[in-house]
């Protein structure tokens, strides 16, 4: 297991994964953010941006120090850096994720995207894949994934409506509930905020640190996961595909 903790707290770091608990003691103050995002919603831009405008640490907390999902171990071991940490994960609201979250005491910012437009930019995304390696793994499955790469643009925007739309709009209304916004100290932002005025998303956080940091620029170097992306890509569905999605 990835702990990446202080020797003297490793024990009880192990223990409380293997036990399934969150009752760690942690010295100091830690500030940690975690963007709790749907895919295709420039989160990978929105973590860069927060850690350069913070001078905060971006620390993968998935089991392989990606960040598409939340993992236990890391998420303890962020509290243990030696600077505050900004982290990403695509996770919607589950009871495990809340108590987490609750538990070690991160902020959370949720950030979602107008879900056609998220819909045919994961289409997109998912085109420039030569083989299934990482898409089975994100609402595709193997067997439809040829039939998917060799499908018209229409007939492929079909498919991820019917693969992934219902985890959208899952995502959504579980981060939306009462219980997760009386127990979390969440913000939530849409990517219209993140595309147009990144500034604002760091003003609203509830930390003086925050307030009072200039925002900084972020120069993508040729890096497409930095991109913001465009908005308006749902005028890309055509209208008999919209009708099918309304129902």
């Amino acid at each position: 297991m990835d702990f990446n903790v202080p020797a003297h707290k490793q024990k009880e770091v192990l223990d409380s994964a293997l036990m399934g608990t969150t009752d760690i003691s942690v010295d100091g103050d830690h500030h940690n953010v975690i963007i709790c995002a749907q895919k295709k919603s420039a989160s990978t831009f929105l973590l860069n941006f927060l850690g350069e405008s913070l001078s905060y640490e971006v620390f993968g907390i998935g089991f392989d120090r990606g960040g598409g999902h939340l993992y236990y171990p890391r998420a303890l071991a962020a509290k243990f850096q030696d600077n505050p940490t900004v982290s990403r994960c695509h996770e919607p609201a589950h009871w495990y994720t809340v108590d987490i979250l609750d538990a070690l005491n991160f902020d959370v910012i949720v950030l979602t995207r107008n879900l056609l437009d998220a819909i045919v930019s994961l289409c997109d995304h998912y085109s420039n894949y030569d083989c299934e390696y990482g898409v089975s793994e994100e609402m595709i499955s193997s067997k439809s994934f040829g039939e998917f790469k060799n499908s018209n643009r229409q007939k492929k925007i079909s498919i991820i409506i019917d693969t992934c739309a219902r985890d959208y709009i899952n995502f959504y209304m579980s981060w939306r509930d009462k219980v997760v916004k009386d127990r979390l100290n969440v913000s939530y932002v849409r990517y219209k905020e993140v595309s147009e005025k990144p500034e604002k998303v760091l003003k609203n956080l509830n930390t003086k640190k925050a307030k009072k940091s200039e925002p900084k620029k972020i120069i993508s170097e040729g890096r497409a996961n930095y991109n913001k992306g465009v908005k308006g890509r749902g005028n890309d569905i055509s209208e008999k595909t919209y009708k099918r999605y309304r129902k």
